[in-house]
């Protein structure tokens, strides 16, 4: 007989691999596929010809490859010969054979295929799919109206506290469940204040709730969810969770990873809209058509402005090849990210063909791309190839002083370009004249070598002066850059003759098919998806209003269940960034509709949905075990309990700070993101000038916080006072820095979300970096000391282990805990030490700190 507990983490196991494995094939139909038919389907498929006897338009054709072997070994790029082909690194092997992949295209590729090389494809050879018939697809339970169920009986009457707790306890009851007991009031205020803003609450908050709560639990509790709402921690809380679905960060990725300088405008926007309950049809209108909205003011105009600057923060490609494919993919981009945010859906799968599983046609695509291309991005940054300088564009805010002109700011950009070019001219001199020099050492009498060293002497001098006047020149208008980023943000805006767009044939720009009038995709509307766009605007307008409508199936479901995940754990819809067949279905579909329609009745106020899930009795039910429901619903979906959730990674970098006294709750004014006079400096110092571009070895070290945290690139040792490096980072961590391409140790360690890409719920894993870090990263030791000082001013030993556990864990002790603690820090100073060495009395305190800081408890919500 199985063991229950072997089948119940079999159970788990399946589901998380399922979500991998969703994951996985999401990649693939949005990235690898469109890539694969792009460019290896015209020698690599049956339809077309199969060179070396390989396909690629099946999965069986890579698996058994050509007639060199299988093209990929999953999970391993390096040992993949399609990989080694695209690398070019092998001339006799190298695919396409006339002309490398761009290095974007070949990560996606390595991606692939280190996650496994997901592909969904049954191994048919690739043939003509049939027409989506749209009929049928509006069936599917995403795509039908929102619902009005009738709140059911239940049979235990006296249990539920709402609506809400009748459609869980209903379910409940068709199992023969039952919910657990109530949290107590300790783990309950930890909870909401988690859940809420973010952080802890203070040992004083906590007693006051639980003597509250003694008299009135329920008015307590009402209370504090209200108080909560009203706080500004709210805003960066929920904040952080738009920016994950909106991909929010400070520069464009890829290659050329140039920073968006006042790409937190945005970020700004985000949180005061979350702080003042800015409606949620509205919030979404801002973003995707603030500038076609009326605005009484400048401060309005200005705030709608910001607002666009949802669809300008996406990655980019600087080095794309052609500016048609660059526009197309910034429009790709613009589309998947709308798509999944608002929808659930991955509509930029259709980009190449009809979507394989969802109702989307290709030409639903490109009514959507026709939108968007008629719409001008003013990110501050354009292609970068050959004379295609980096002209600067950005929105002028309303109201704002403009110190450069449009051409002021393009001679800048030149002489940023020409100081780059001219260092790298400079470096490449310098190493041809010493190399000359080192030959002509060797024979001293060589003409022909002295005339060449002479040569080379005189390229550097000329090199050196070039560089010089290009850094005066870049130096002159740098401070005007500066002061003129004051009045601008991103933003979007319609291009001066919009126009629909043509479907591309396999989504490539050179082959233009039909073109399809702008709209929207036709299995969510009564018709073909036409809008009535108004004469002379892109059609951005009338997209937001047509996903804001009370009539649309997905927009209000969605929000609503990426509310619910975040209070709950997991979502009605487990799979909150599809609602697609792909998807998992909801586990409560009446709940999940009933909720819909209150949150549009109520104006769609998002602290109202807020409250009103808090405040249901589900929400306050104990995370304890239960041995029976556990073995009848080991994933909870039913919700017999309350989920145990995992700090994510600014919540517990915000906890850990906080708990100690060392968070920093001003929020700062603008970004470190921005080029300072240091660091122009220090590029100088280094031979190599070139302050705008990001890597991965001149990150932000955030976690470090002492007072002189340095640069920790190799050989750097720099102290930046600005910029991507800093000294001194005690704020939220949702105003530090976002860099694509490269994390802190902190966000990296525990799942922090990816801005490559739309992230409506984190990955949480479990890895044995997690512990290493709480127990030996400078950060961890530097937070436990900061609360080893901060409990010391307790009168005795005994209060200041419960003031660390209350600070830490919003409760005191138990008698067993008490005893052990005291133990350990009387046998502490007994412990070995290096000879010479002298037991630090402060010590076992920070060593004890630590573990509370590094405990399970600390990093679950419970």
């Amino acid at each position: 007989m199985i063991h229950r507990s072997l089948l119940i983490t079999a159970l788990a196991l399946t589901a998380s691999q399922t979500r991998a494995a969703d994951a996985g094939v999401e990649f693939f139909e949005s990235k690898v596929r469109p890539l694969l038919i792009k460019r290896c389907y015209e020698c690599h498929s049956a339809e077309k010809k199969q060179k070396g006897g390989l396909s690629l338009d099946q999965r069986v054709g890579w698996q058994t490859g050509g007639d060199s072997g299988p093209a990929l070994v999953p999970g391993n790029p390096d040992k993949s010969l399609l990989i080694e082909a695209v690398r070019h690194k092998d001339k006799d092997l190298a695919m396409p054979p006339k002309e490398k992949l761009p290095d974007g295209e070949i990560a996606t590729l390595e991606q692939w295929v280190k996650m496994g090389a997901p592909d969904p494809r049954d191994g048919k050879v690739a043939s003509a799919s049939k027409k989506i018939d749209l009929d049928e697809g509006r069936k599917f339970w995403a795509f039908q109206p929102v619902a009005k169920p009738p709140v059911p009986a239940v049979q235990d009457a006296k249990w539920p506290a709402s609506d809400i707790d009748r459609f869980v306890l209903a379910r409940l009851e068709k199992e023969k469940l039952h919910p657990l007991n109530d949290a107590d009031a300790r783990t309950l205020i930890r909870r909401a204040s988690l859940d809420l803003i973010g952080l802890s609450p203070s040992p004083e908050e906590v007693e006051a709730f639980v003597a509250d709560s003694i008299r009135d639990p329920q008015s307590a509790f009402r209370n504090l969810v209200d108080r909560l709402l009203k706080s500004a921690h709210f805003g960066e809380r929920w904040g952080r969770h738009w920016l994950d679905i909106a991909r929010f960060a400070e520069s464009t990725g890829s290659n050329w990873n140039l920073p968006y300088p006042v790409a937190w405008r945005h970020r700004d926007y985000v949180i005061a809209a979350f702080n003042a309950d800015k409606p949620y049809d509205r919030f979404l209108q801002e973003q995707l058509a603030g500038d076609l909205l009326p605005a009484s003011n400048d401060a309005q105009r200005n705030e709608q402005l910001i607002a666009t600057g949802f669809l300008a923060i996406g990655q980019k490609d600087l080095q794309s090849l052609k500016p048609q494919i660059y526009k197309m993919d910034i429009v790709d981009e613009q589309i998947d990210c709308t798509s999944r945010a608002v929808l659930g859906l991955s509509i930029a799968c259709a980009r190449c063909h009809d979507h394989k599983f969802d109702p989307i046609r290709t030409e639903d695509y490109y009514a959507l791309a026709g939108i968007f291309t008629s719409t001008e991005p003013m990110a501050g940054v354009k292609r970068l190839r050959k004379r295609d300088l980096p002209v600067t564009r950005l929105q002028a805010l309303a109201g704002m002083p403009d110190t450069m002109t449009e051409a002021q700011r393009d001679a800048f950009v030149l002489a940023e370009y020409q100081a780059t070019q001219f260092s790298l001219d400079l470096r490449d001199a310098e190493m041809l004249l010493g190399k000359a020099e080192t030959e002509l050492a060797t024979a001293p009498g060589n003409t022909k070598a002295a005339d060449e060293v002479a040569k080379l002497k005189t390229d550097v001098a000329t090199a050196n002066t070039k560089q010089e006047e290009a850094l005066a020149r870049f130096e002159s208008l740098n401070k005007q850059d500066h002061a003129s980023l004051a009045g601008k943000a991103m933003a979007v805006r319609d291009e001066r003759k919009p126009a629909d767009t043509a479907v591309l044939i396999r989504g490539e720009v050179d082959r233009p098919g039909a073109i399809v009038p702008r709209g929207v995709p036709a299995v969510l509307t009564k018709d073909e998806g036409t809008l009535n766009i108004t004469r002379g605007q892109s059609g951005r307008l009338e997209l937001a209003r047509w996903l804001t409508s009370p009539e649309h199936p997905l927009t209000a479901r969605v929000m609503v269940n990426r509310v619910w995940l975040h209070l709950i754990g997991a979502g009605i819809v487990e799979s909150v960034d599809d609602f697609g067949k792909t998807g998992q279905p909801p586990s409560h579909p009446e709940l999940l509709d009933f909720l819909a329609q209150r949150f549009m009745q109520n104006g769609w106020s998002v602290k109202q949905l807020i409250r009103e899930i808090m405040l249901s009795r589900m929400y306050r039910l104990s995370s304890s075990h239960d041995a029976s429901a556990y073995e009848i619903d080991p994933a909870n979906r039913l919700l017999w309990r309350a989920n145990r959730v995992r700090l994510d990674s600014e919540a517990l970098r915000d906890a850990m700070l906080h708990v100690g006294g060392g968070l920093d709750l001003a929020p700062p004014a603008g970004s470190p993101v921005l080029q300072t006079a240091n660091e122009i400096e220090f590029y100088k110092q280094k031979g190599l000038f070139n302050p705008i571009v990001l890597t991965k070895t001149h990150l932000l070290e955030a976690d470090k916080i002492t007072p002189d945290a340095k640069c920790m690139s190799d050989n750097c040792g720099h102290v930046h006072a600005r910029g991507l490096l800093t000294r001194d980072y005690r704020f939220r961590s949702v105003y530090l820095p976002s860099i694509r391409g490269g994390n802190t140790e902190i966000r990296a360690t525990f799942d922090g979300a990816a801005p490559e890409e739309v992230v409506g719920k984190r990955a949480v894993t479990t890895v044995p970096t997690q512990s290493l870090f709480l127990m030996n990263s400078p950060f961890a030791i530097e937070c436990a000391k900061l609360l080893a000082r901060r409990i010391k001013a307790a009168s005795s030993d005994t209060d200041r282990i419960r003031l660390a556990f209350e600070y830490t864990l919003a409760r005191p002790p138990t008698t067993d805990e008490l005893t052990k603690t005291t133990a350990f820090l009387a046998d502490y100073p007994k412990l070995p030490i290096k000879e010479g060495a002298e037991h630090d009395s402060d010590l076992a305190w920070t060593v004890f700190c630590q573990i509370l800081l590094g405990s399970a408890e600390f990093r679950y919500r419970y």
